[in-house]
């Protein structure tokens, strides 16, 4: 039987894991075969989003390679072998989910449960960082009594417990983060008499 009397045919048995969180490397399974005898060469893999690998064929004309997608959605993922010597080229597609990526706000200061001494028109800077969705950490507070927020910066209005609150929205790509929320306290300011 001639190598070129039964073209070779590309498939892709397998992607693990399957779904996938954007982000997360997920592999990918080839196999090329034309009859008796197994194509020799190279597929390459992509996503269709930019994400490819190439994948060098065993003697059993299988192989595997990652990828990472970059966006969420349901991408199609395309095995390509370009051919060599006798053997002509297939190609062959299939489906990879990609699900939306988690984010987590970490607050770093102030620290919980910090003193914080008041001062007239005084101000703290707040310091978190977010996700990967490019969203801006937004701070807020819930006592303006004692606590304002101007952007990055805690303004002191008075003396008392402050709480501050952490969000960070959410994108096509990422969910928006859970909320953190910060608990200090405004101590009074001593004062000397003189």
């Amino acid at each position: 039987e001639s190598p070129r009397s039964r073209p070779p045919t590309a498939a892709i048995p397998g992607i693990v894991p399957s779904p996938v969180t954007i982000g997360e490397p997920y592999v990918v399974s080839v196999g090329v075969s034309a009859g008796s005898r197994p194509p020799q060469g190279a597929v390459l893999v992509s996503d269709a989003q930019g994400a490819n690998c190439t994948v060098t064929l065993s003697a059993t004309g299988t192989g595997s390679c990652s990828l990472v997608s970059n966006a969420a959605g349901t991408r199609t993922v395309r095995a390509t072998y370009a051919g060599r010597l006798a053997f002509d080229a297939s190609t062959v597609t299939t489906t990879q989910v990609v699900q939306v990526g988690d984010q987590t706000i970490v607050f770093s200061s102030p620290a919980a449960g910090a003193s914080i001494p008041y001062a007239a028109g005084g101000s703290v800077p707040l310091v978190a960082t977010g996700g990967n969705s490019g969203n801006p950490v937004v701070f807020s507070t819930t006592t303006p009594a004692t606590c304002g927020v101007s952007g990055s910066n805690l303004t002191l209005a008075g003396a008392g417990p402050c709480v501050i609150r952490a969000d960070q929205a959410g994108n096509a790509n990422y969910n928006a983060a859970p909320q953190i929320t910060r608990n200090v306290t405004i101590a009074k300011a001593a004062q000397t008499i003189i």
